[in-house]
């Protein structure tokens, strides 16, 4: 038997996890859907019945976020709880297969479950809302809808879900106001870093500008604007994806760490 990966073996760890946690599951997606579905049935009354393609799509990307970091910080709450960890740490299952479930749980699993709940909320207000609009809303395909965010919002969640998962098995407790803070607080640092290696590059006529975006440039009276081609794009594309994957990482290696 492998002792690093084993089919059964992780079936069964996957059950188990499935059948402790899947009254909480089931509630906190009532929740969510029960708060999805508020947001839009109050934008569908305030627009006369009508829920734009563009608004169906943003809501998609804005609750995947919202909602999927708030539960992949709670993955790994139990190895905080020092009656529930010593169960958890001594079960006869690799650290890798335990690391698969929450990955599992948090990340794929969450995007097909939020999708069919978003959906689902989504057809129901539709239905409702165009029994008395004068304009009819369908639909929307948040991967086909013209000018698409749907790419870019993914990776947005991919980063924000390897942050947060790194920091729900790196903190024992208040897993989601500790992460949050210590993601703001490099954020901020990354900021304040980032102005004096602009002003070191392009002089004292550059202004301010955020991180990873366009430069300003003052020369007398007129105004310039230094931006990334698609070489720059891909390479902030390819540093984000590497990031995320050491952040995954890093989540595995200190759960490894984990003792009784």
């Amino acid at each position: 038997m492998n002792n690093t990966f084993d089919f059964k073996r992780f079936s069964l760890l996957f059950a188990k996890h499935t059948k402790e946690h899947m009254g909480m599951y089931l509630m906190s997606l009532g929740v969510l859907t029960a708060i999805i579905g508020s947001l839009m049935g109050f934008i569908t009354y305030n627009m006369e019945g009508y829920l734009g393609p563009h608004i169906q799509s943003q809501l998609y990307i804005v609750f995947l976020i919202i909602s999927g970091t708030i539960f992949t910080t709670l993955i790994f709450s139990d190895y905080g709880d020092k009656k529930k960890s010593v169960p958890l740490l001594t079960l006869p299952a690799s650290h890798f297969e335990k690391y698969l479930v929450g990955w599992l749980y948090s990340y794929l699993l969450f995007i097909i479950v939020y999708t069919i709940s978003f959906y689902c909320m989504d057809a129901i207000v539709i239905a409702i809302g165009n029994i008395n609009a004068v304009q009819k809303s369908s639909i929307v395909n948040v991967i086909t809808v013209e000018d698409s965010k749907f790419f870019g919002g993914m990776l947005g969640f991919t980063f924000v879900h390897s942050v947060c998962f790194a920091g729900a098995i790196f903190y024992q407790q208040w897993h989601f106001i500790k992460t949050g803070f210590t993601f703001f607080a490099c954020a901020i640092a990354l900021f304040l870093l980032n102005q004096p290696i602009v002003l070191l590059i392009f002089g004292p006529k550059a202004h301010f500008s955020a991180p990873f975006n366009f430069v300003g440039i003052h020369e007398g009276n007129q105004s310039f604007s230094i931006e990334a081609d698609e070489t720059g794009e891909y390479i902030f594309l390819v540093l984000l994806i590497v990031l995320v994957l050491i952040l995954w990482t890093s989540a595995y290696f200190k759960l490894k760490e984990k003792e009784v």
